[in-house]
């Protein structure tokens, strides 16, 4: 009892662990012209261009499962950008349906990996295109880039770059994205104070 007690108590304490972990490809580069008010001019942030970018390299999460917010910061773009998930278009830059600034959007992770997410561009069609955390890009060119910068180790700017005017501002869609520890069902909790009670009742046994 004592030690399936122990094993819960642990997996419990795993998921509280969670927290980032960036792998690059040794790609700089210190920002100059990101007009979203986050901050980051004069700082170096490393970014992976489409070209480098796979599923060995990106933002990951360890020690999940974990909760899941993209925050959308806004965009300053020529090009019609989109961010998506697994699950679906997060945020959308233009058009009917536009993404408002600070919109939110959450999911679970529940396993280690790179975190599922992607930025693209549908218009104009000569640049259309997409580049994922989680894999590579299509089409697998310089132009994509997608900069990070951690702000904590549960907590990372992710940045889109077209390079729609050949700049590297990174500020073509940006999102913020936290983690934090999935809840675990009351269920599980409900368990663990079924093995707390047999274990009090096989301690009053043994001491009678």
């Amino acid at each position: 009892m004592a030690t399936t007690a122990a094993i819960l108590t642990l997996s419990i304490s795993a998921a509280n662990a969670a927290s980032f972990s960036f792998t690059g490809t040794n790609q700089t580069q210190v920002i100059a012209k990101n007009d979203l008010g986050l901050g980051l001019n004069g700082q170096t942030i490393d970014f992976i261009s489409g070209d480098k970018k796979s599923t060995s390299n990106g933002l990951s999460i360890t020690g999940g499962p974990a909760k899941v917010t993209f925050t959308y910061l806004g965009f300053e773009a020529g090009n019609t950008n989109f961010s998506a998930n697994v699950g679906g278009t997060l945020f959308t830059n233009k058009g009917t349906g536009a993404s408002t600034v600070n919109a939110t959007a959450t999911v679970n992770q529940l396993i280690d990996g790179l975190v599922a997410f992607s930025f693209g561009t549908t218009i104009p069609t000569a640049s259309a295109g997409e580049i994922f955390n989680n894999a590579g890009a299509n089409p697998a060119s310089a132009n994509y880039a997608i900069g990070y910068k951690a702000i904590s180790a549960t907590s990372y700017y992710v940045l889109f770059d077209d390079i729609a005017s050949g700049d590297r501002d990174f500020d073509d869609m940006a999102m913020r994205i936290d983690i934090a520890p999935v809840p675990l069902p009351a269920a599980g909790f409900m368990l663990l104070a079924g093995i707390g009670g047999l274990a009090a009742m096989k301690r009053r046994k043994k001491s009678s």
